[in-house]
């Protein structure tokens, strides 16, 4: 039985398969705390579900590709079981992990992501430096930059680890929102790094997995319906905008009224507010 956060069809924002469809499973749980993480509601919710269950809701889409998600994927135990059984039924599988989980039992089939955390993440510390050399040819590195330490810390990984030839691609992805595309491109550029400028193509496919839920895939969770609404703040902005016009309309009226009535009674009202 296993966790699940949700399962969407979208297109695949990041790796060398960046581009094409995929369907995404993402499992609930997450022992990391990443500074920059962008999918904290995987760190709790999510419903239970029987490795068949979640084949059926794969299969309904069509789609040759599967990517496993998180949180971090590897800390259940049932998804080695899932990963040989959507090897079984034809699927290529990806799985995305965070670097401190042994990817020892993955099989070896399955295209394994890992997520190597820089200091900027506060998680660091906790990566297990043998899942380098585990390493399989079709297998990919991924840094998360947030700022020039970052960078500096991920180029000594992929020197001091020889990446570059014993992984399909090393990939640079800049922070959403902290760190300029361009400015990582020039880095790598003069660097002449042996990597890849990963964009995070995602966040512009934010409104593809909504179609999810009127497909039915997974019922979403309160706390999911609430993540699909505008946020907070500009839901009160809104709301105050909405009130303030409210009030404009009703002076308005008023003003109207007032000076229907005076029309109407031959200027009493404005004698009796003389008086």
């Amino acid at each position: 039985m296993l966790t699940v956060n949700e399962i969407f069809h979208s297109v695949q924002g990041e790796s060398t398969r960046a581009g094409v469809r995929c369907v995404f499973v993402r499992l609930t749980a997450c022992d990391l705390r990443c500074s920059w993480c962008d999918t904290p509601y995987a760190f709790h919710e999510g419903r239970k579900m029987s490795i068949q269950e979640v084949l059926e809701t794969v299969a309904s889409y069509e789609c040759p590709t599967v990517e496993l998600t998180g949180g971090e994927p590897l800390l259940q135990k049932d998804v080695y079981p899932l990963m040989g059984a959507l090897l079984e039924a034809g699927h290529t599988v990806l799985i995305e992990t965070g670097g401190h989980v042994n990817i020892g039992q993955v099989p070896a089939d399955v295209i394994k992501i890992v997520d190597v955390k820089c200091p900027g993440s506060g998680e660091a510390h906790r990566m297990d430096w043998s899942n380098l050399e585990r390493l399989r040819p079709h297998d990919e590195v991924k840094f998360v930059i947030r700022d020039r330490a970052d960078y500096e810390y991920a180029c000594d990984v992929v020197r001091r680890h020889d990446l570059a030839p014993r992984a399909a691609a090393v990939h640079f992805s800049p922070v959403h929102g902290e760190l300029s595309p361009r400015t990582l491109s020039e880095w790598m550029l003069a660097d002449r790094l042996p990597a890849r400028l990963q964009g995070q193509r995602r966040k512009q496919l934010t409104h593809l997995p909504r179609a999810l839920w009127r497909c039915g895939a997974l019922a979403p969770t309160a706390a999911a319906r609430r993540r699909q609404s505008p946020p907070r703040r500009i839901r009160r902005e809104a709301a105050r905008a909405e009130r303030s016009r409210a009030a404009e309309r009703r002076m308005k009226e008023s003003t109207a009224a007032r000076c229907e009535s005076h029309r109407r009674g031959g200027g009493a009202w404005r004698l009796r507010r003389r008086d």
